[in-house]
């Protein structure tokens, strides 16, 4: 089978099916079992960016997130942005729509003509038709298309593109939308953390947002939408084109109780035992990450030139820039615990991750793990210094190869709040 990277990501979503029958009478339509489902109501937008080369892919998960509607309740509802090669659509997945297919499934809005689905407009717009629509006590977030992590958009920094040479650069922080028309590739768009931040201010709070998509568990990232959500999940990583296994991540997607540890335990389930490329996951804390940039500031500024000059030779990377950065323009992903356990002195790193362990909800890792990225290879894992969120080291090597992303940095919210000296210190 052929396998997609989650830099190539795309969300899967597959279930069983529930029935109850009459005696010597056709079989009722499904209703919802009372071990399933919220008991108020959730709503979880899927937004699936997949105008690009996960178009096929997105059709297939789709059918997988139909099987899923098992786990939902009456009120629950599954809302579906899909953006791919046909003009975009938003399709409503609920406890009725158990024994649908895709080919049977209407969508309840189509778009008469090709979006920017990576705009602020129309993020937000979908978000502001959903919770019209579809208003509930609880909302989810799934962000299913291309990622990786805290890097700038190409629209943000062009000069960067520019000054470097660099044309054929993949520049995003999420989504890859290239409005094809008539079977023609457009231009490509990208999505900003920013934009992410701006759109999804309209929920007035998550309980949870899932990336399923390579590399976005940075803690750049969820620094730049801290208090937008009650949890991030995500991978530091790379993400297998499998994605999540909606087959058993909806059923705790549409519970009350543990619904973050149920998604990052399902998931990791499936890799664990019934696939072979491994997956590296963890849920943060959204809402406490100010006092935890407070407390890693204060070792940041003391171990500044030791972060900038050590050797981080076998620190956890889950990109390996000095190998494979003329293949793929990305700066190391280096473990946020492996650089700190590395870096401080034994008593500063036990303060140190004393903290970390108040924002870390709850992690997972295979052994091993697959990367599309790093020459298809295979990469073992440290468990101890595994933490399932990655930080950037801003070091000299990047910008003494003109690296397309070592001006942009510093712009990010968590470098102005842990790596930008204050001068009254």
């Amino acid at each position: 089978m052929h396998i997609f990277c989650k830099y190539i990501i795309y969300i899967l979503t597959a279930s069983l099916l529930i029935v109850s029958c009459k005696k010597d009478e056709e079989p009722e339509p499904p209703t919802p079992s009372e071990d399933y489902g919220t008991k108020n109501g959730r709503t979880v937008l899927v937004y699936a960016i997949a105008d690009n080369d996960m178009a096929s892919i997105a059709v297939r998960d789709i059918s997988e997130m139909l099987a899923g509607a098992k786990y939902m309740g009456e009120k629950d509802h599954l809302i579906v942005y899909l953006d791919d090669k046909q003009t975009p659509r938003i399709y409503d997945i609920n406890i009725s729509s158990v024994g649908t297919t895709y080919a049977k499934l209407t969508p309840i809005y189509q778009y008469d003509t090709e979006v920017n689905s990576c705009s602020y407009e129309q993020f937000s717009s979908v978000i502001k038709f959903t919770m019209d629509n579809f208003p509930a006590p609880s909302y989810g977030l799934v962000m299913w298309s291309h990622g990786n992590g805290w890097l700038p958009t190409g629209r943000e920094y062009p000069d960067n593109r520019n000054a470097y040479g660099i044309k054929s650069l993949t520049a995003r922080s999420f989504g890859a939308d290239y409005d094809y028309i008539d079977g023609q590739k457009g231009s490509e768009k990208q999505m900003s953390i920013r934009t992410i931040r701006n759109g999804i201010d309209r929920f007035g709070g998550l309980d949870f947002l899932l990336f399923d998509a390579c590399m976005m568990q940075n803690i750049e990232v969820d620094y730049q939408l801290r208090g937008k959500s009650k949890a991030f999940i995500g991978s530091p990583a790379e993400v297998p084109g499998e994605g999540a296994p909606y087959n058993t991540v909806l059923r705790p997607m549409f519970q009350d109780d543990n619904y973050v540890q149920g998604i990052v335990g399902k998931y990791y389930d499936y890799y664990s035992t019934s696939y072979s490329y491994g997956i590296l996951l963890s849920a943060v804390d959204g809402m406490n990450l100010e006092s935890f940039a407070s407390a890693t500031r204060k070792y940041v500024q003391q171990y500044k030139q030791t972060l900038m000059d050590m050797d981080y030779t076998g620190v956890l990377d889950y990109f390996k820039f000095d190998t494979y950065y003329s293949v793929s323009e990305f700066p190391d992903y280096y473990d946020i615990n492996g650089i700190m356990q590395k870096a401080l002195s034994a008593e500063d790193y036990a303060a140190w991750k004393a903290e970390y362990d108040k924002v870390i909800i709850c992690k997972a890792n295979t052994d091993i793990w697959f990367s599309a990225l790093m020459g298809k290879q295979y990469y073992s894992v440290d468990s101890h210094q595994f933490s399932g969120v990655s930080m950037h080291i801003p070091l000299k090597k990047y910008a003494d190869v003109n690296a397309w992303f070592a001006g942009s940095y510093y712009d990010t919210d968590w470098a102005k709040a842990v790596w930008i000296a204050d001068e009254t210190e």
